[in-house]
């Protein structure tokens, strides 16, 4: 079996463990979560400014407009990725892949995209690009995430939620797209 498999494997069979196995995960995940998140944003801007710093990479946009452009990016993907925690933790899980939540989402900002704390930690690293006037966190570090977090959700997520929610994710993935919603309805 492939390293993939061996992983899709793992987090599928913790991930439908009963759920006072779960509970044990749950308690340390949740206030876990936030930090790991804070701690990830704050190393990739830290990151992306060295960048800038040491190649000399001059600034996107002047001040006061890199406030302007930037700070409303950051509040929209962070009021995304703030929704979609919500619909998880209203059907009991988190959004750490070892503590899901037992059915399948698709309501809320799941309606129009597979993905939508992704779009919203996309969109801030944006606004975060633009907010810091960081070139390269703009231009590089946030593309290169965006790659990453692509090519992770096809080889390891969307196969371990299909073998975990079968038809219902096969046909949930093939009507809505993964980050980029339908802007029009053909019928």
């Amino acid at each position: 079996m492939s390293l993939t498999g061996k992983i899709i494997n793992t987090i599928c069979k913790i991930a439908s463990c009963p759920e006072r196995k779960r509970s044990k995960y749950r308690l340390f995940f949740i206030p876990f979560f936030p930090l790991a998140y804070i701690f990830f944003i704050t190393g990739l801007i830290f990151f992306s400014c060295c960048i800038d710093y040491f190649f000399y990479f001059p600034q996107i946009v002047s001040y006061p407009l890199n406030f302007i452009l930037g700070f409303p990016l950051i509040a929209t993907g962070l009021m995304l990725s703030l929704a979609c925690v919500f619909y998880f933790l209203k059907e009991k899980g988190t959004p750490v892949p070892l503590c899901p939540p037992y059915v399948l989402i698709t309501k809320g900002p799941y309606k129009y995209v597979r993905n939508p704390m992704l779009v919203g930690l996309f969109i801030q690293l944006f606004g975060y690009g633009l907010f810091f006037n960081s070139l390269s966190l703009f231009f590089i570090v946030a593309p290169v995430i965006i790659l990453f977090c692509y090519f992770e959700l096809k080889l390891i997520e969307e196969p371990e939620l299909e073998k975990r929610f079968g038809k219902e994710y096969s046909d949930y993935k093939k009507n809505v797209p993964m980050f980029i919603p339908k802007l029009l309805v053909r019928k």
